[in-house]
């Protein structure tokens, strides 16, 4: 994906710091006038002999073009300006007429579970043109006689292979077609053969695991710019081996701290209740255990004084709009450390899954562990997810100076907590 735009990063995401402290050695301090942005976000530019880390101020303007560098940020609006328009009234002026509500269920919209019918949809109609040009007969014609339907389908496949169609297009006009005609069930295996050919000669490519002193230094990061909700997410996706979209709907009331579950000891339940899996298989809510005292007092500092139904990432918009804000930030902090950033050379937010779960792997040594931890059905799924090589040889990658750079700012993590004071646990 194409590196997002640091000018805007800078304008719109970055929390002010305003006041100078000292943590150990490490001084927080305003960056200086500068042209070039990426050394706005330098963790150790400074002069020799001295560890400072800049930390970037912020620069909002809103829809007037007025500076609103000394405005807080409000976490049900975003910063002045954005957020949902004001009107008169109960409805803002955009609201759309109260008619055109009807039909919608927000409860669908809002998980976006309706994006993958809505794909098959057009997929039908672009085979459904296909035919139309070839003169073949419909696709419900064509279900009459699989074994037909079957050619075609391979024939529609070389098609899209030909003319640089993405392969996951070809594989959801297949499940489309078996969704909608139930009779197909496991009779296109020439069709499906034909996925496999494609596979072969364009595997695709697994996104690189974030190993643990990157993950460390990215909180570490957030924390000096201020962006502890960052922060925290960033440490409870690697420490529970969670995907994006379980950090983008997790609410308040989906961790369970100790005094909340009646427990003892001290930890913290984290509460799936719209993972991936379980909307298809598996359990209905699936639940993650974190005994780590170092994250469990981060997440209460955090999060736990918010209302029960209030969402862990609080930017305001569509499904769509705050998965892409999260990989901005995310991103954001990669290009600030140096690390490159993107699915084929570099790490992108879904490496928190596949780096927590390595790393927990090869803490225990346990794979029947392992697969509850990542809540996996079979043994051969989390075999995909295990992957302490490319881990290593994917950060071997990174320039020796970077590699440096994570380590000491890493290191720095249980000042940072100290300072921030999110080092206070949750009471009995």
């Amino acid at each position: 994906m194409p590196c997002p735009d640091l000018r805007k990063v800078v304008d719109r995401d970055l929390t002010a710091l305003h006041a100078s402290e000292n943590l150990g050695d490490l001084e927080i301090c305003r960056p200086v006038e500068h042209e070039d942005l990426f050394s706005a976000f330098g963790v150790a530019r400074a002069e020799k002999g001295s560890r400072k880390v800049c930390v970037p101020e912020t620069v909002h303007r809103t829809s007037s073009g007025r500076s609103a560098r000394t405005q807080r940020f409000d976490s049900t609006r975003g910063f002045p300006g954005e957020g949902p328009p004001r009107g008169r009234g109960r409805r803002a002026k955009s609201a759309p007429p109260r008619p055109q509500r009807r039909g919608i269920d927000l409860r669908v919209t809002a998980l976006g579970a309706e994006s993958t019918a809505s794909r098959r949809t057009r997929l039908v109609a672009d085979l459904e043109a296909w035919l139309a040009d070839q003169g073949l007969p419909t696709l419900g014609a064509l279900v009459e006689a699989v074994p037909v339907l079957d050619n075609v389908l391979k024939d529609y496949g070389q098609f899209m292979y030909s003319n640089d169609y993405a392969q996951g297009d070809f594989v959801e006009t297949l499940n489309a077609v078996r969704a909608r005609y139930e009779q197909t069930y496991r009779q296109l295996r020439g069709a499906w053969s034909l996925v496999t050919a494609w596979q072969l000669l364009e595997p695709g490519r697994n996104h690189a695991p974030v190993p643990p002193v990157l993950a460390r230094a990215l909180t570490a990061l957030f924390l000096i710019w201020g962006w502890v909700e960052m922060a925290a997410l960033v440490c409870l996706g690697f420490e529970a081996a969670l995907r994006p979209g379980d950090l983008l709907f997790l609410t308040r009331r989906d961790l369970r701290f100790s005094t909340e579950s009646g427990r003892l000891d001290r930890c913290v339940f984290v509460i799936l209740r719209h993972s991936k899996t379980s909307k298809m298989k598996g359990a209905r809510w699936q639940h993650v255990r974190l005994d780590s005292v170092f994250v469990i007092a981060l997440l209460w500092g955090v999060f736990g004084n918010r209302a029960p139904d209030a969402p862990l990432f609080s930017f305001v918009g569509s499904a769509t709009q705050r998965a892409r804000r999260l990989t901005v930030l995310f991103h954001a902090g990669l290009a600030a450390l140096g690390v490159p950033s993107g699915d084929k050379h570099g790490y992108v937010l879904s490496g928190l899954r596949a780096g927590g779960i390595t790393a927990f792997f090869q803490h225990t040594q346990d794979m029947m562990l392992t697969r509850w931890r990542g809540r996996w059905d079979s043994l051969r799924t989390l075999e995909h997810y295990i992957r302490e090589l490319p881990m290593a040889e994917q950060y071997a990658r990174i320039p020796a100076a970077v590699r440096d750079k994570l380590a000491r700012l890493s290191t720095l993590l249980p000042a940072l907590v100290r300072g921030a004071e999110l080092n206070v646990l949750p009471p009995r």
